[in-house]
């Protein structure tokens, strides 16, 4: 089982500690500047090109898929298995049956028919999913490349190790591609629409792009100096919460609720979040098609489990470097 929905105690604690001393490290998250860095660069490349022929973009759908690579990378490593099994889409698919509406939530005594398909959907999902990483992990066990799960496979060899087993990767790997994928590219979109909405905003982030990057591409250890790119992510994650769902926790005593835990992945999906918002700003203009103005954007969102916008938000880039 996961971090996800394991029961508090010992093997959760275990699972949690792993998660923060070997996964989520700071030379972890920094050993995989490069790979962000390529992948971003092509991506901005594609943009460049798109601008150059005055193309309406589907930002919302490049982004997702820029996101997705950039975390399947760290995660899974460059692996051509991933589009083999066509796993992004059997995650969306798992994300979708999170947040589905079930009937036998209200009506329990349904279940037994299995009325919306939901039963046979999620074994069949889960069939696919479990073929997928298990072809990875025997890829990995074969060859060790650097990303988390040839992490999680040394771990099995730990002296403490009762904590790592096939299974237990394979839910951990789940959980944090879940955790990230959907998430933070929700948050992507929020946070590059708004400063479209509010072209005073736009502006006033792309001075300080301007002032403190210039004409270069905006690298990791810029980051921390832009402070006005930090509010506006902090902003977004106000008005728009991501992860309005939280997975429940039941409190096993009586207690007095001094803080909150973080996530673990906090600051490795931030930092990929901040880097592909300064690079959009700071290497385009985006215009509105048709016209439109920017107080006629549609800000309605989708109900799923991470609250994205419902429909996708197409642009023309203008390149301004």
């Amino acid at each position: 089982m996961g971090i996800a929905f394991t029961e508090y105690g010992p093997y959760w604690r275990s699972l949690r500690k792993f998660c923060n001393q070997q996964l989520f490290t700071t030379s972890k998250i920094e050993s995989f500047a490069s790979s962000r860095k390529n992948v971003l660069t092509y991506f901005i490349e594609s943009l460049k090109e798109a601008a150059a022929e005055k193309e309406v973009v589907n930002i919302s759908k490049k982004v997702g898929n820029l996101n997705a690579e950039i975390i399947l990378n760290k995660i899974l490593g460059p692996v051509k298995k991933c589009k083999e099994f066509n796993l992004k889409e059997l995650i969306e698919e798992l994300l979708y049956m999170v947040g589905v509406f079930n009937l036998v939530d209200f009506v329990p005594f349904l279940g037994a028919f299995d009325i919306q398909g939901l039963k046979a959907r999620t074994r069949i999902l889960g069939e696919k999913l479990d073929k997928a990483l298990k072809t990875i992990i025997n890829d990995h066990q074969q060859q060790k490349q650097d990303d988390f799960i040839s992490t999680m496979l040394t771990e099995q060899i730990n002296p403490n190790g009762d904590i790592m087993d096939r299974n237990c990767i394979k839910a951990i790997t789940v959980d944090m591609i879940v955790a990230f994928l959907d998430t933070s590219t929700a948050l992507l979109e929020w946070a590059l629409l708004a400063p479209i909405k509010h072209p005073r905003v736009m502006s006033k982030l792309q001075k300080e792009l301007e002032r403190i990057i210039r004409k270069k591409m905006v690298e990791e250890n810029d980051l921390p100096k832009l402070e006005y790119l930090d509010m506006v992510v902090k902003e977004t994650l106000r008005l728009y919460l991501v992860a309005p769902m939280l997975i429940p926790r039941e409190s096993m005593e009586d207690i007095v609720i001094d803080g909150r835990r973080v996530c673990p992945g906090r600051k490795l999906a931030l930092i990929a979040v901040k880097l592909i918002l300064a690079q959009l700003v700071h290497c385009f203009d985006w215009e509105l098609p048709g016209g439109m103005s920017p107080n006629e954007l549609d800000m309605t969102e989708k109900f799923s489990s991470t609250f994205p916008r419902k429909n996708n938000l197409c642009v023309k880039p203008i390149y301004r470097m």
